[in-house]
């Protein structure tokens, strides 16, 4: 059987359905709201050949023509110690059984992209296959991520939130200003951004739930409908949990701090990372960082960007590879010029000019 039910997966069949589905299958036997959908396993991407009849019947099972959410599932994706967040395609509100096919057909080829292949390099992973979730679409009021220990100051007692109206995929992607929150024991009165008081206190129960579950922090995706209900999308390991490092703010621009550690190189201001190149030890500025910027990640000595969320999919890779990042530093590509010596702390959020 090379489809199967999101409710009928076992997660510990992580060769056959991969990490991302194994991850829902957790939430699923925990109780929790996920989406319906299916799995295509690994034993379709073997063979190389979608089983046209199967998927077929899957989809039509949720309904006629319903939008679905198609995404990677790799069997070395969403592991304790490699996100791959963002390396392999997701595509979203894909109609219809034909550009269905094709998506999958994508998922597959994203397996050897070239940022996934510096990816698997560089966390010295030899191979990995695929399989393909499919999830119908919730048209979410706001959307984002969870963390339920702080993965910048390492905090065990602190979760925190991105959160944008409207699609999640703005926030992992880093393209937009999210709003951001840190939640201890207490949440105050006076909430801004697109989340309530209400929401928040309902997001931070939910995190401790799946953490008690899981036994380990976890890196949550969710989204609130039209109707303000809660869809969990995902929930994988925090792949680092890095300590606070000392460090005074430095004069110079601010922005927010999104991945620990101090870094000092020559600024590379790059904005189209394809066929962009940065030489090791210079510190990449860029306009933001969308999961096409990642490779460069293997020789920058730092980030810098000017939009972004600390919880996107850029600073998360930025974490794993032990680089320091600064993201919402306005006007960064155009103030800062390739050649200048500059200085920056991923803890403070401050970007200094030698």
């Amino acid at each position: 059987m090379t489809v199967i039910p999101l409710t009928e997966l076992d997660p510990a069949d992580l060769e056959r359905i991969g990490g991302k589905a194994a991850g829902l299958a957790v939430l699923i036997a925990a109780g929790e709201r996920v989406p319906a959908g299916f799995c295509l396993t690994t034993d379709a991407f073997g063979a190389g050949r979608i089983p046209r009849e199967e998927v077929e019947a899957a989809y039509a099972a949720l309904g006629e023509d319903v939008p679905v959410a198609v995404r990677s599932s790799a069997t070395a994706e969403d592991l304790p110690g490699a996100s791959f967040a963002g390396q392999q395609d997701t595509l979203l509100d894909v109609t219809g059984l034909e550009d269905l096919l094709a998506a999958i057909e994508t998922c597959w080829a994203s397996l050897d992209s070239e940022r996934a292949l510096a990816y698997r390099a560089a966390h010295g992973i030899d191979g990995s296959r695929m399989a393909v979730v499919v999830q119908t679409m919730i048209a979410p009021r706001a959307a984002g991520v969870l963390f339920t220990a702080n993965p910048l100051t390492g905090t065990r007692g602190e979760m925190v939130v991105d959160a944008a109206p409207g699609s999640g995929a703005a926030v992992v992607d880093g393209t937009v200003d999210a709003d951001h929150y840190v939640l201890g024991e207490v949440i105050g009165p006076d909430v801004e951004g697109c989340l309530d008081r209400a929401q928040l206190t309902e997001l931070r129960s939910v995190g401790r739930r799946i953490q008690e579950h899981v036994g380990a922090p976890q890196d949550i995706e969710w989204a609130y409908d039209a109707d303000g209900v809660l869809w969990l999308l995902q929930s994988r390991a925090i792949t680092s949990l890095f300590p606070l490092p000392a460090s005074d703010p430095a004069d110079g621009f601010r922005g927010a701090g999104a991945a620990p550690g101090r870094a000092t190189g020559r600024a590379r201001v790059i904005t189209d990372p394809r066929g962009a190149r940065i030489d090791p030890g210079e510190i990449l500025v860029a306009p933001t960082t969308d999961p096409g910027w990642t490779p460069l990640f293997l020789t920058a000595a730092g980030l810098v960007t000017e939009t972004g969320a600390a919880m996107a999919h850029g600073p998360t890779v930025a974490r794993e590879y032990g680089i320091p990042a600064v993201i919402c530093v306005q006007g960064a590509t155009t103030q800062i010029r390739t050649g200048q010596l500059i200085s920056i702390d991923g803890a403070s959020g401050t970007v200094s000019i030698e």
